[in-house]
Formats: structure tokens, C-alpha cells, sequence
């Protein structure tokens, strides 16, 4: 009788030890979602800024190559004598 209850005071403690270890991987498990998450969320903004910059980019680009052709049609102009 005293064997047996001394192994289940062993297993207990096992058990609570196991329990233990559950608790902290279940802790450690919220704290890397969380900031997975975060970071899920810090990418979309990149990704979002980085499309919104690419759009400018090509707007200005567009507006650039637009000037120029006035620009050049300016030249062309003044240089005929016109």
C-alpha cells in the first residue's frame, strides 16, 4: 500500500510537472501569434505603401515623358525661326 501511494504521488507530480509544461508552450504558443500577427499586419501597410509608391512612380513618370514631349515640342518650335 505505501508503494502504491507513493507511486501516485510520483505520478502526480509528473503529471503536474507535464501540466506545467503546457501551461508555458500555451503561453509561448499566444506570444508568437500575437506577434505574428503584428507583424502579418506591418506587412500588409509595406505592401500596401509600396503599391501606392509604385502608382506615383508611374504617374510621375507618365507626367515626366508628357512634360518632355511639350518640352521638346517648345524647341523644335523656337529653333524653326517661327
Amino acid at each position: 500500500m505505501i508503494e502504491l501511494s507513493q507511486e501516485l504521488k510520483s505520478t502526480q507530480a509528473r503529471l503536474n510537472e507535464v501540466q506545467n509544461l503546457l501551461d508555458e508552450s500555451q503561453a509561448e504558443e499566444m506570444t508568437l501569434r500575437t506577434k505574428s500577427s503584428a507583424q502579418h499586419k506591418e506587412l500588409s501597410s509595406l505592401k500596401a505603401t509600396r503599391a501606392e509608391t509604385e502608382e506615383r512612380l508611374m504617374s510621375l513618370e507618365k507626367d515626366y515623358k508628357q512634360t518632355q514631349g511639350g518640352l521638346n515640342t517648345q524647341v523644335e518650335f523656337r529653333n524653326s525661326g517661327l
